[in-house]
């Protein structure tokens, strides 16, 4: 049974955290943990103990943390098979990652941002944190702005899945297609050809032969895409986006079509996005108009060295 790690800040974005991800049609439900984290509160003078800075924090956490972690992790009790609550004191980021490597969660769930409000567009800076760094998987919940009070009761119903064939992007797809899905969710799949212009001009390749497989690549991993989708979705959309930018073809698309849920690999294909967070994933992460769902591929531990030749 796999598990959930739940950070809760006491924002509404961080609310509509907990009542989105309850209502995603998990294959099995998940467990959930709970936590939230109470930042030492900042030092008035130079002769602040660290221990009374401690006790300060926990005194916010037993009177006013606790008791409203207690409620939230009653309300998900109806939807979770087992609900359990941490509180940390600490950085919020560090904290929420160090939870999440001692308990074996698999999928991080966090808002956009918490308590200290930024643009609708922009990642809070816990969130771009522990999507920079937690090698699990990672829901950040935004509203988007076409949302509705009715469209608040099921699974979310516009799911945008972009896809460029690589294995975080595959198993983004085998995950979501392994679920069960409403009759009334729609999904749309994209990947890019990435094209040069200059000048709003197209900028031809010298070698057609090249930009002609790059199209036929493209196609295919859309079709691969698309059959397994069709098996869970009873509507399944796909095209090939053109693309100069392609986390403002993403972006844009999303917007476009006012999807409720992007959902992405977090490394492409080429070596720098392997090394790393990918600059399209943390793009999209950070200008998406609605929830993003980034897959990450756990990495395998390393084996032991025993010292036996």
């Amino acid at each position: 049974m796999s598990q959930l790690l739940i950070a809760s800040d006491g924002s509404d974005l961080s609310q509509t955290a907990q009542v989105y991800v309850a209502r995603l049609p998990f294959r099995e439900r998940p467990t959930v943990r709970l936590i939230a984290v109470t930042q030492l509160p900042a030092p008035l003078s130079e002769y602040y103990s660290e221990n009374v800075l401690f006790e300060q924090a926990r005194q916010v956490q037993n009177n006013i943390v606790a008791p409203r972690l207690a409620q939230e992790a009653e309300a998900l009790r109806s939807k979770f098979p087992s609900v359990t609550t941490e509180l940390r004191i600490g950085d919020p980021a560090n904290e929420v990652l160090s939870a999440a490597r001692e308990h074996h969660v698999d999928v991080i769930v966090v808002g956009a941002r918490g308590l200290s409000a930024v643009p609708r567009f922009l990642l809070g800076s816990m969130s771009d944190y522990v999507c920079r760094h937690a090698p699990q998987s990672v829901l950040v919940v935004r509203t988007p702005p076409h949302a509705t009070d009715s469209e608040s009761e099921g699974p979310p119903r516009r799911i945008l899945f972009a896809t460029d064939g690589s294995d975080s992007a595959n198993a983004a797809i085998n995950r979501f297609a392994s679920w069960t899905w409403p009759p009334n969710t729609v999904a749309r799949v994209i990947t890019a050809h990435q094209v040069v212009r200059m000048f709003g001009v197209e900028i031809v390749h010298t070698e057609e032969p090249y930009r002609t497989a790059q199209r036929l690549e493209a196609e295919a991993i859309l079709q691969s895409a698309t059959m397994r989708l069709e098996k869970v979705f009873a509507t399944v959309e796909s095209s090939v986006c053109d693309a100069a930018q392609i986390t403002h073809t993403i972006v844009e698309e999303a917007e476009k079509w006012q999807a409720d849920l992007l959902v992405i690999g977090n490394r492409g294909k080429g070596f720098c996005e392997r090394m790393m967070l990918g600059s399209t994933s943390l793009g999209v992460l950070h200008h998406a108009p609605c929830s993003v769902w980034m897959e990450k591929l756990t990495p395998q531990a390393p084996p032991v060295h025993t010292g036996v030749q």
